[in-house]
Parts: C-alpha cells; sequence; structure tokens
C-alpha cells in the first residue's frame, strides 16, 4: 500500500502582478511572496503576474524565493493578465503534462498542469476569470 501524498496549494491574486509605481516597485510582491512561502506550499497558482517583458526572469525569481521546482507563466488574453502557475516538485510528485488555454470562454487564459503523484496521475487547473455577480431573479 502506498503511503498518502498530502498536497497543499492555493490561487493568489498579485494585484498587477505585485508591482507599484512607475518603476515597478516589487517591495509588495516582496512581501506577498514571503507570505506565500510562509504557508508551504505545494502548488501555486498567481493570477495578474502582469510582468510584462521581463516574465520569465520575474517567474524564475518567484519560484526560487518559494522553493518551487516547476514554473510556467499563462498568457492572458487581455491586460497582461498572465497566470503563474508553480509546483514543488519532489521525487514523489512530478508535473508530467501542461494545456494552457486562452480565448472564449476564458476571460484572460487558463491552466491544465497534469501531476504524477506517487505513482498516480493527477489534474489541477487555474482560471484567471473575474467573478461575476448574479442579479437577482425577479
Amino acid at each position: 500500500m502506498n503511503t498518502p501524498v498530502t498536497l497543499r496549494g492555493c490561487t493568489y491574486n498579485l494585484r498587477n502582478g505585485g508591482l507599484d509605481g512607475h518603476f515597478g516597485d516589487d517591495t509588495r510582491l516582496l512581501l506577498q511572496v514571503e507570505l506565500l512561502r510562509s504557508l508551504h506550499l505545494d502548488l501555486i497558482g498567481l493570477q495578474e503576474a502582469k510582468w510584462g517583458e521581463h516574465g520569465r526572469s520575474r517567474l524564475e525569481d518567484v519560484a526560487d524565493r518559494l522553493g518551487m521546482t516547476w514554473a510556467d507563466l499563462v498568457p492572458s488574453n487581455f491586460h497582461g493578465c498572465d497566470i503563474a502557475v508553480l509546483v514543488r516538485e519532489t521525487d514523489r510528485v512530478k508535473v508530467t503534462r501542461t494545456r494552457h488555454l486562452t480565448g472564449p470562454p476564458f476571460v484572460h487564459a487558463h491552466a491544465d498542469v497534469e501531476l504524477t503523484v506517487a505513482g498516480r496521475g493527477r489534474s489541477a487547473s487555474w482560471s484567471a476569470m473575474p467573478r461575476r455577480r448574479r442579479r437577482p431573479v425577479a
């Protein structure tokens, strides 16, 4: 019998990539990353990874600070609200496949990350879609 594997994950909206001001002050991003690091997560989906032309290098820095060994940046359809997906791979958790979708019905993007967990396939998905308010039926 395999020993159970517990994975801890979350999604987090960085709000404008965690950057402030015209020069991209990353103080808020570094505080956000420190908060996420303190949670000891295995899977993270970051919304609004608005890092522009520096997206890949900033993603690598964030992944290093979080101790994540696998990361991908999924481009958004609008406003540069990309999705960053990070995974802490171990001998029991491996990323085996990814699939990213853009366009309708997704406002920004959708990321599917397939994992093998202790030899068994599992999927994790993240979407960046605005929350829609439902109107009461009259």
